[in-house]
């Protein structure tokens, strides 16, 4: 939770790392982050998973918009919601229906070319404490690494941070001369 703010996904996932090693008391030995594109892109394979225990049927055209509101809205209308405090429990409900689902209705090669373009577009990324690993991860350019160069480069970089997903509701407009 706010903690992946660097434009560096490595000084994030390392920030990442410590904050969990604090919190739970385990050495992590990597870090993997996935955006909602990557998310909104498979479940366009696996199709509508049912969740009765909400009332509700997340697919790739309503998740970002039903889970922000049960997540940000809907769970802290719950008596006891503050001292529960796991607003984000429809994503852990929500993931063994849907790989289940996914690799019940999607090719193997359909999954492996979602996965293969969010690498390439950088909604998948990784971070290993192994260097053999992480050597692998960078020179195949999943690392999210903002690298050394000789010339000028830009990057427009944007956090988000204190959990609401304001930044969706969002308009950007960059000009660039």
């Amino acid at each position: 939770h706010d903690s992946n703010f660097a434009a560096d996904f490595q000084d994030s996932a390392k920030q990442i790392s410590w904050f969990l090693e604090k919190e739970a008391g385990q050495k992590v030995d990597g870090v993997i982050a996935l955006d909602t594109t990557l998310f909104t892109n498979l479940l366009r394979l696996s199709g509508p998973i049912n969740l009765p225990s909400y009332n509700t049927t997340i697919d790739a055209e309503n998740f970002l918009t039903t889970v922000q509101y049960k997540v940000e809205k809907e769970y802290w209308q719950k008596p006891n919601a503050a001292e529960e405090n796991a607003p984000k429990t429809i994503l852990k409900d929500l993931i063994y229906p849907f790989l289940n689902t996914l690799l019940q209705k999607a090719s193997k090669g359909e999954i492996f070319q979602t996965i293969l373009q969010a690498l390439a577009e950088k909604h998948l990324l990784f971070y290993f404490q192994n260097n053999e690993l992480q050597k692998i991860v960078e020179q195949n350019n999943w690392a999210g690494r903002i690298l050394p160069v000789s010339t000028d480069y830009l990057s427009i970089v944007e956090a988000n941070l204190g959990g609401g997903k304001s930044s969706l509701n969002l308009q950007r407009a960059i000009y660039y001369q």
